[in-house]
C-alpha cells in the first residue's frame, strides 16, 4: 500500500487524498536509491531531489501544490500516485507513468492552476497508468508538451472527472487534455464522468494534431425515461421467480411485476447467447447479421447456422447503445456481452488486440504478474466494447466465464457486477441514461453445492483478484445463504435470491437520486435453457418453448397506465428496441431494418395484439409460432443431404459426453453438440423435418401434428416463407422460392383463428 505524503508545491487530484507525515526516516528506506524521491538521501519536504535529475515514486501517493524548489528533468511515476493541484507546478524532460504492469499508478491533475510541462520531450502512459483530469471553474490544466510526444499505450486510462466544475457549458468550450507535438497509439481509454450537462449539451473527444480535448457540442435533448434492461442468462419464462410460481425469496423482482406489466408469452428470437443478444440490442433477426465473423463463416446465399457467438455487432452503430447515444443518453455496459471479439475465445489471438496471455491455473491471489494481466485484459475488453455505442463499461465479461481462461476466475460475481452499474448511476444520474446489465448467472458453471456462486470467493472478478472492492449495498453471501434456509426454502434458489438483492441495490440506488420514478427497468432472459423443477427437459439450443420463452416484467412507475398488469398476447425480444426508440423519440435512427413492433401502446394500458406470430431460428432450424401454434421446419446444406441420402448416421453425444455410437439421423441444429445432445435427447420430435405443435393442448411439444393438420402446417409455412423473405442473402429449404414467397400472406382471418 502506498504511503501519504505531501509536498507544498505539488498537487494532482482525482481521489480525495487524506495528507499525512512521514515520522522517521525509516520510512523512507528504499534499498539506498538516490534517485528515488522516496529515500532519507533526497527526500525535501519542500523541493524535490537536489542530487539527481531522475526522480522516481514508487509505492507513495506524492501532493504538490505549490512551485518546486527544482524539478527533476526525468520523473517516473511506478506505483502510487501524484496530484498536482492549486499552483503545482513541475517542468520536466519526460515522464513516464504505469509501465510497472503490477502496479496501480494515477497522475491526478486538479484545477485550472496548475501546470505541468515539457520543452519537448515524451510523456508516455503505460498499460497500468490512469490520468484523472478534474478541471474546476476556471476549466482544466492541459498538460503542455510542446513538439514532444504523448504516446498512450493501449489498456492506458485517461477521465475527465466533471464532479468539481461548476461553470457553464457553452457551444464551443473546451476541456484540454494536452497539447502535444504528435500523438501515438489511439483514444479508446479517454471517457468522461460526473458532468451535470444541460439536456441539449454533451461533450465530444477531438484528437486534434497537436492538441487533445473534450469540446461542449449541441445534441438532441432526450426525452424519455432512464432505462435499464437486467438480461439474465439461461433462465426459461415460467420456472425460476416467486412471481412464476417457484417457492423462492425474490421479493424485489416479484414487486416489480406486481407494480408493472408481466409479459406472459414472451419469447427470444434465437435460443443462444450470441444470438438472442444480438436480437435484443438491435431488434433484427438474427439472420439479418453481417458482422465481417458471421459473413465470413456463412457467406451470403448460404443457411446461416449460427450457434453460441457468431453474431457479433456490426461497427456501424445500428444497436440501442449507439441509437440511444444519439437520442441524448448516456450509456453503460456491465456484466456479460457476448456481442464482439470471438476470436479471443483462442488465447492465441489475444496480442493481436492488446491482450496479455497467462497460464490457465495461475492463481491470481497470488500471482501478482497473472493478476496485473488480468486487469489489464479488463480494461482493453472494456475499451473496445465502447467503441460499439457505450459511453461507459465496466465489470464486463466478453463471454461467459469459462473464456478468461482462467480456472480461478471461473465463478460467478453478482457484486462484482451490480457494483459496476451502481456506479454507472452515480456517475450519470443527472443526465437520462441506458443500462444494459447482464448478470452471468445461471450459465454454467452451475453446482448444486453453490460453490460456482455463493460459496465462490467475491474477489475473483472480470479483472482479476480484487479483495479491497466494497460489497456493503447488499448482504453477505453467507447472509443469503442463511436467509434463503431460515425461510425453508431450497438452497439452489439461493442464486436468485442473490440475484434479487441485486436488483433491490440498484432500485434503492435510484431512490437515493431521486429518479427510480422515471426509470424505466425491463427484466428479461437472453432464453431458456431447461427446466427447474419436475422431468429434466432441456431446450437451449432448439427451438422448444422451454429454450425460447423467457420472462419480462416492465416496471416505470410514471409510464406504465394501470400497473399490476399481465400481458397475454405474445412478443418476441426484437420488440424491445423498437419500444425504447419510440419512448425515446429516436424511431428515426435506424438505418438497417428493425424486425421489431413496438410495445409502447402496452404500456398505455391496450392489452390488444401487436403481432400475430412470431420468429425464431438456431442452427439449421426456424420456426414461427403463432400463441396457439408453433411450425418448425428443419433444413440443411446440399452436402447433408447427400450424406443422408447415403444412409450417412452421426454419432450420438450425450452432454459432454460422444458416446462413439453412431445413431442419430441428422446432425445437430448447432455445431457445439453438447448443447444440440441436451435438447435432441429429451424431444423425441427434434430431428423430424417438419414439426407442428398445438400449444394449447401440448404445451410440452411432444407430439408432432404436422402429417394430422395440414391446412394449419401450411398457413404457417407460407408465414416462414414471409419471414425468411424478408431477410436477404439467406436461402432456407424452399422457404426462399420466389414463386411460394409471392402466394405466401396468409390470410388475416385464418391467421387470427391460430391465435
Amino acid at each position: 500500500m502506498s504511503k501519504l505524503l505531501k509536498v507544498n508545491s505539488f498537487s494532482i487530484t482525482g481521489l480525495y487524498l487524506l495528507v499525512i507525515s512521514i515520522a522517521s526516516a525509516a520510512s523512507f528506506n528504499n534499498a539506498g536509491r538516490d534517485d528515488r524521491w522516496t529515500t532519507s538521501s533526497n527526500w525535501s519536504s519542500d523541493a524535490f531531489p537536489a542530487g539527481s535529475d531522475a526522480a522516481v515514486i514508487d509505492g507513495y501517493d506524492v501532493i504538490l501544490d505549490r512551485v518546486p524548489a527544482k524539478s527533476p528533468a526525468v520523473l517516473e511515476l511506478i506505483d502510487g500516485s501524484l496530484t498536482l493541484r492549486e499552483r503545482g507546478r513541475l517542468s520536466l524532460a519526460s515522464m513516464e507513468v504505469g509501465e510497472k504492469l503490477e502496479s496501480v499508478a494515477q497522475l491526478i491533475l486538479e484545477g485550472s492552476k496548475l501546470s505541468l510541462s515539457s520543452a519537448g520531450g515524451a510523456f508516455k502512459l503505460g498499460k497500468s497508468a490512469t490520468v484523472i483530469t478534474l478541471p474546476d471553474a476556471g476549466g482544466s490544466s492541459p498538460l503542455e508538451f510542446g513538439d514532444g510526444e504523448l504516446a498512450l499505450e493501449i489498456g492506458s486510462e485517461w477521465i475527465l472527472d466533471g464532479s468539481k466544475y461548476r461553470g457553464n457549458f457553452a457551444l464551443g468550450d473546451r476541456f484540454v487534455l494536452a497539447n502535444y507535438g504528435s500523438l501515438s497509439s489511439g483514444t479508446g481509454g479517454i471517457r468522461t464522468r460526473n458532468f451535470d450537462l444541460p439536456a441539449d449539451r454533451e461533450l465530444k473527444l477531438v484528437a486534434a494534431a497537436n492538441s487533445l480535448y473534450y469540446e461542449v457540442v449541441a445534441q438532441t435533448p432526450a426525452t424519455g425515461p432512464n432505462v435499464i434492461i437486467i438480461n439474465v442468462d439461461d433462465m426459461a419464462g415460467g420456472h425460476f421467480f416467486g412471481f412464476e410460481g417457484r417457492d423462492c425469496l425474490t421479493p424485489t423482482l416479484d414487486t416489480l411485476a406486481g407494480t408493472g406489466i408481466r409479459f406472459n408469452e414472451a419469447f427470444a428470437a434465437s435460443t443462444v447467447c450470441g444470438p438472442s443478444r444480438y436480437a435484443l440490442m438491435t431488434g433484427r433477426w438474427p439472420s439479418r447479421n453481417t458482422s465481417q465473423r458471421f459473413i465470413a463463416r456463412y457467406p451470403l446465399g448460404t443457411v446461416g447456422r449460427f450457434a453460441v457467438s457468431d453474431t457479433e455487432l456490426e461497427p456501424d452503430g445500428q444497436n440501442l447503445g449507439a441509437w440511444l447515444q444519439q437520442a441524448g443518453y448516456r450509456t453503460g455496459l456491465v456484466g456479460k456481452g457476448h456481442f464482439t471479439d470471438d476470436d479471443l475465445n483462442n488465447t492465441n489471438n489475444w496480442a493481436a488486440k492488446g491482450l496479455l496471455a497467462y497460464p490457465k491455473k495461475a492463481e491470481p491471489k497470488t500471482d501478482a504478474t497473472t493478476n496485473a494481466k488480468m486487469r489489464h485484459n479488463h480494461r482493453v475488453l472494456c475499451q473496445r466494447m465502447r467503441t460499439f455505442g457505450f459511453d461507459y463499461v465496466a465489470s464486463y465479461y466478453k463471454a461467459n466465464l469459462v473464456e478468461l481462461r482462467s480456472a480461478a476466475l471461473n465463478v460467478h460475481n453478482q457484486e462484482w457486477i451490480t457494483k459496476g452499474a451502481l456506479d454507472f448511476i452515480d456517475e450519470n444520474h443527472n443526465e437520462r441514461f441506458f443500462l444494459y446489465m447482464a448478470p452471468t448467472i445461471t450459465h454454467g458453471p452451475v453446482r448444486n453445492d453453490l460453490s460456482k456462486t455463493l460459496r465462490a470467493d467475491n474477489a475473483y472478478t472480470s479483472a482479476g483478484y480484487l479483495p479491497n472492492e466494497d460489497y456493503s449495498f447488499m448482504p453477505s453471501r453467507q447472509q443469503i445463504i442463511d436467509e434463503v434456509k431460515a425461510a425453508r426454502k431450497h438452497p439452489v434458489s439461493a442464486r436468485e435470491t442473490w440475484l434479487d438483492h441485486s436488483l433491490a441495490a440498484i432500485v434503492n440506488k435510484l431512490n437515493q437520486h431521486g429518479i427510480r420514478n422515471d426509470t424505466l427497468i425491463i427484466f428479461t432472459a437472453d432464453h431458456g435453457e431447461k427446466t427447474v423443477s419436475g422431468p429434466l427437459v432441456w431446450g437451449k439450443s432448439s427451438l422448444y418453448d422451454i429454450g425460447m420463452r423467457v420472462p419480462l416484467v416492465l416496471n416505470w412507475p410514471n409510464g406504465i397506465a394501470s400497473p399490476g398488469r399481465s400481458y397475454d398476447e405474445i412478443v418476441s425480444q426484437v420488440d424491445l428496441a423498437p419500444t425504447l426508440l419510440a419512448l425515446t423519440g429516436a424511431s428515426s435512427l435506424p438505418t438497417r431494418a428493425v424486425d421489431g413492433v413496438s410495445l409502447a401502446s402496452v404500456l398505455k394500458g391496450s392489452d390488444a395484439v401487436v403481432r400475430d406470430a412470431l420468429f425464431c431460428e438456431i442452427g439449421y432450424a426456424r420456426a414461427v409460432r403463432t400463441k396457439t401454434f408453433k411450425y418448425v421446419a428443419v433444413r440443411y446444406t446440399p452436402e447433408i443431404y447427400a450424406q443422408i441420402d447415403k444412409g450417412y448416421l452421426w454419432e450420438r453425444v450425450e452432454g459432454n459426453t460422444a458416446t462413439g455410437r453412431y445413431t442419430e439421423p441428422r446432425p445437430y441444429y448447432v455445431n457445439n453438440r453438447q448443447l444440440g445432445s441436451l435438447s435432441a435427447n429429451t424431444h423425441s420430435t427434434y430431428f423430424d423435418d417438419d414439426q407442428l405443435y398445438s400449444l394449447a393442448n401440448d404445451s410440452d411439444e411432444e407430439t408432432n401434428l404436422y402429417s394430422q393438420m395440414p391446412e394449419v402446417a401450411e398457413l404457417l409455412k407460407q408465414r416462414l416463407t414471409e419471414y425468411i423473405g424478408e431477410i436477404p442473402g439467406r436461402p432456407f429449404g424452399e422457404f426462399n422460392d420466389s414463386a411460394a414467397r409471392s402466394a405466401a400472406t396468409p390470410e388475416a382471418s385464418k391467421m387470427y383463428l391460430l391465435r
